[in-house]
């Protein structure tokens, strides 16, 4: 934290608007934890305990009232309006998806090391350490391609070479330890999807046929292409408006993943 300080200029936002909606915020939070804390406690308790479904119920209760609260005022703490555009959409639909993939994946992952294998908790943390440490290297070369080539040349090969390391490690896992021949090569080659957050660094929304560039993701500080910068320039002031947005939800999900 002190080299950073001492190196990463600051910056402040010249004009930073309304706060979002604290109430919506306060649903919003209220709601998931309810949810989690019934699902997790279901298992101890069982489904048939008042406090169970009432967290259950409670938590469905706040989302639907964070939606709707959401669509009435001026400055929600989730725009609900972004959802109308296909691209967001669709591409939150599959971050979504792949997000339960790539959770399950960890929580299986974590369960077979330790008891299939033997691992200590230790062990395990350094068996799954090379799929982040590839994000690190891959992550920056993977978003100056995805600028340049699209993101659809990345992800669908990126997805499949995933599903193909699942399938292998499923196929090629036995109850003896292959750390080296078996489980490094997979793991390493998978790693977190490093199109997808490399991608999240030049990110493309689309508005009434018309293309914005994400100014946002474009620190000032730091030298940008002359013709990206002019083409984010004459974007029209919705088109900026959604591509900011969208750059401020991209960077606060990426926030969130790295904690």
């Amino acid at each position: 934290m002190l080299i950073g300080r001492a190196i990463i200029p600051e910056s402040r936002d010249e004009t930073p608007g309304v706060l979002p909606d604290l109430l919506g915020v306060v649903l919003l939070i209220g709601g998931t934890a309810l949810l989690a804390f019934s699902i997790i406690q279901s298992e101890a308790w069982g489904w048939s305990r008042v406090w169970v479904v009432g967290a259950l119920f409670g938590g469905a209760i706040s989302l639907v009232a964070f939606v709707v609260r959401s669509s009435r005022v001026t400055s929600p703490a989730l725009d609900l309006t972004l959802f109308r555009e296909r691209t967001f959409s669709l591409a939150n639909a599959g971050v979504f998806c792949y997000s339960i993939g790539f959770t399950a994946m960890f929580f299986g992952s974590i369960l077979f090391l330790t008891r299939i294998w033997g691992y200590t908790l230790l062990q395990v943390g350094l068996a799954l350490m090379p799929g982040p440490l590839m994000v690190v290297l891959l992550a920056p070369i993977a978003g100056r391609l995805a600028a340049v080539h699209g993101h659809r040349r990345l992800l669908l090969p990126g997805g499949l070479v995933y599903a193909s390391d699942a399938l292998v490690l499923l196929l090629g896992l036995t109850t003896t330890p292959h750390f080296l021949a078996v489980w490094l090569p997979r793991r390493g080659e998978s790693g977190d999807s490093p199109v997808r957050h490399g991608a999240g660094r030049l990110a493309d929304v689309r508005t009434s046929g018309r293309r914005a560039k994400c100014c946002a993701a474009i620190p000032r500080h730091l030298p940008a292409d002359d013709r990206q910068r002019a083409e984010c320039e004459r974007a029209e002031p919705g088109d900026r408006h959604a591509a900011e947005a969208g750059c401020r939800m991209g960077r606060a999900g990426a926030a969130a993943g790295g904690v």
